[in-house]
């Protein structure tokens, strides 16, 4: 994920090729929900967030039964 620190926007690329759905769901730090995506069969993908406010957030990735969870920092 690059970069991070960003100003809400910001890329996820996987060196391998993903195959069917991946879903990304961006989380505060109260566990509000405020960002929720899907894609198929991509290894990039842009995220637009600008709207976002300065701080923390938990970006959760699912692909299949995979799941993965990282610290996204905005900055304003």
């Amino acid at each position: 994920m690059v970069p991070n620190p960003n100003f809400g926007n910001f890329n996820i690329s996987s060196e391998a090729s993903v195959k069917g759905n991946v879903e990304f769901e961006i989380y505060d730090l109260f566990g509000k929900l405020v960002y929720k995506n899907q894609i198929s069969d991509q290894n990039q993908v842009s995220i637009d967030q600008e709207q976002l406010s300065g701080g923390t957030y938990l970006l959760k990735i699912k692909h299949g039964s995979e799941v993965s969870i990282h610290k996204v920092f905005v900055q304003k």
